[in-house]
């Protein structure tokens, strides 16, 4: 009887002794000398009155005196009531924030003393006064008018260790199914003193409102010493089951059995089995085989009908139930996700090109006939650009960049001048071009999220490969004597546009995409294939907000070729020297931008 009476006071002993807990004004105490218990309370009366909530403790027969003070983490005020003795019913205030107060719990905290502990919302000052009716603690919350509670009657409150549990916090706003976190189990505070298991299981029953049946041979533990603070419920009665050697096994019914983890073990390889359909909505029927398939028993199976997208499961009742709330969490409705992206590349092309070439001809002697044709003297009546070559007599002929000439001039100026048998020509070539590409794109594709979803526009340039040894080899009859046979294939190779992306939608309605852009195209080259690829791409993992715009890829190439061709130190002549040489200025920018915008594609409601 000594060890209940202990249970039951330790989580009021506790409730003073808990961390962050301020110490008591000694100038809002009114201590008083311990006396026998002659006050009975018999109710509470919480309401609202002038902006105040007042807790009305009605006590009924002698006189007593009160002590109170302050508690923080969480904030508490405690009243200890002297020379009382506690008459309330087991129905109590817990969990519903009325006047900034969450919770009023009340304990016998000695022979003659009862503890009344308010929990509040947040910090507040109050006040305690002695009224007709018993005691009144005044709380200046300035919260609205609210509903009044009450609590009393003529049962008498057993006195247990639940009075000391941590109020419950208000339950948060309605959430997705497969988005709702799950919920912390109610914290208790108790301890065991050399008392026998089935007493403590009892004990657990009692404060949690829970059935709890322990087996045949749990009667015969004794728990030496344990004591649990704050504990959730659950995780201290595992911790003190591992600790002996027990386990526990929650029935469908939520009847918890208790018993030796040998015996648990030995009772499922004899229970009988149990055969179960699950009709699978929303997820390949083979992914959720494979993911019940590791949690059978030892005689457990799990099959699959894809006809119909249909799990079957057999296997004890405890797992089959088990399955039935996997199931239920697994086989949800994924969001969908528009992803729009777009993709942008700019290409511009300036150039600047500048050229003169000279041509020095003597009419009766040497000749350089690259520039302008001449008549050829074997044949008066027909031109010739061949060279001519005199050996006899003063002659002199010379030529000036013939061949660094302006390719497709925009204008060209001819000059010649005579110097009695000589002719001197000149060419100005110019030309100054700009070019400008812009290519855009713009990919959409909605897909589920955590499913990879790809989109390509574009097409196949066959590109020709020539495989030497492809029909060689002795005996191959490629070749004569043997010898090897070049054979010629066709390769096809995909450029255009392209999108790779896998979107995650979280729970605060984001979207984590992992994605790959590409803008690729062939283009002629001076190679032995003939063609070459440029090609873009952008690849990452990034977080963005539903409709929000992400830039995932810019970048700028900028090629700047300068050619000065020229004769040799006439060229650098300043000022004169660009009538001797031939000046080219090309520049070229390639501009690629990459944006992604997704859009959570929330269904209509229903």
């Amino acid at each position: 009887m000594r060890r209940h009476l202990a249970a039951a006071l330790i989580p009021a002993l506790l409730a003073s002794a808990a961390p962050g807990v301020a110490a008591a004004d000694p100038a809002e105490s009114s201590p008083s000398a311990p006396r026998g218990a002659d006050g009975s309370i018999s109710a509470l009366r919480l309401e609202g009155r002038g902006g105040r909530t007042e807790l009305t403790v009605e006590i009924t027969g002698g006189e007593v005196t009160y002590e109170h003070f302050r508690l923080s983490g969480p904030p508490r005020v405690v009243v200890d009531i002297r020379g009382a003795r506690s008459d309330l019913p087991s129905n109590r205030y817990d969990g519903i924030h009325r006047g900034g107060v969450s919770a009023v719990r009340t304990s016998q905290h000695a022979a003659d003393v009862v503890r009344v502990v308010v929990d509040l919302v947040r910090d507040a000052q109050y006040t305690v006064e002695q009224v007709p009716e018993g005691v009144r603690i005044a709380i200046a919350a300035g919260a609205p008018e609210f509903q009044a509670w009450r609590s009393g009657g003529s049962a008498a409150a057993p006195r247990v260790a639940a009075e000391a549990a941590i109020p419950r916090q208000q339950e948060p706003r309605q959430q997705p199914r497969q988005q709702r976190p799950q919920q912390r189990a109610r914290p208790i505070s108790v301890t065991f003193e050399n008392t026998d298991m089935r007493e403590v299981l009892a004990s657990f029953a009692e404060l949690t409102g829970r059935s709890i049946v322990p087996g045949a041979e749990v009667g015969g533990i004794a728990v030496d010493y344990v004591a649990f603070d704050n504990q959730p419920w659950d995780e201290a009665l595992r911790a003190l089951l591992q600790a002996y050697g027990l386990a526990a096994e929650e029935q469908g019914t939520g009847i918890i059995r208790v018993d030796k983890i040998e015996n648990l073990a030995n009772r499922e390889r004899n229970e009988p089995l149990v055969t179960r359909t699950f009709r699978i909505n929303y997820v390949p029927v083979e992914e959720m085989r494979s993911t019940l398939e590791p949690l059978t028993s030892e005689r457990g199976t799990v099959s699959v009908n894809p006809t119909t997208n249909t799990l079957i499961a057999t296997d004890i009742a405890s797992i089959i139930n088990d399955f039935g709330r996997l199931v239920e969490q697994l086989d949800v409705r994924t969001p969908q996700v528009a992803i729009r992206a777009k993709i942008v590349f700019v290409n511009r092309t300036d150039a600047e090109e500048l050229g003169v070439t000279y041509d020095l001809k003597d009419s009766r002697g040497n000749s350089l006939n690259q520039l302008t044709s001449v008549p050829d003297p074997q044949n008066p009546e027909q031109l010739t650009n061949t060279n001519l070559v005199s050996l006899g007599g003063s002659s002199i002929a010379a030529l000036g960049n013939a061949n660094q000439r302006v390719t497709s001039p925009a204008l060209q100026v001819l000059t010649s001048l005579v110097l009695g048998r000589y002719t001197l020509i000149a060419f100005l070539e110019a030309l100054q071009s700009a070019e400008l590409s812009d290519v855009q794109a713009a990919p959409t594709v909605t897909v589920s999220s955590n499913h990879e979803a790809s989109i390509w526009v574009g097409e196949r340039t066959p590109i020709r490969v020539v495989d030497v040894g492809g029909g060689g080899g002795a005996g191959g009859g490629g070749g004569v004597g043997g010898a090897a046979t070049a054979r010629a294939t066709a390769q096809l190779v995909e450029t255009g546009i392209r999108l790779i992306v896998t979107p995650q939608v979280t729970s605060d309605r984001r979207v984590l995409l992992t994605l790959h852009a590409e803008r690729s195209s062939a283009a002629a080259a001076a190679t032995e294939i003939g063609v070459q690829f440029l090609q873009q791409q952008g690849q990452t993992r990034v977080m963005v907000r539903d409709g929000e715009t992400a830039v995932i890829a810019g970048l700028t190439v900028t090629e700047v070729t300068r050619n000065r061709i020229g004769i040799p130190f006439l060229m650098d002549i300043p000022f004169l020297g660009v009538l001797f040489r031939r000046s080219s200025d090309r520049e070229v920018k390639r501009d690629l931008l990459i944006m992604v915008t997704p859009h959570i594609a929330d269904e209509s409601a229903s």
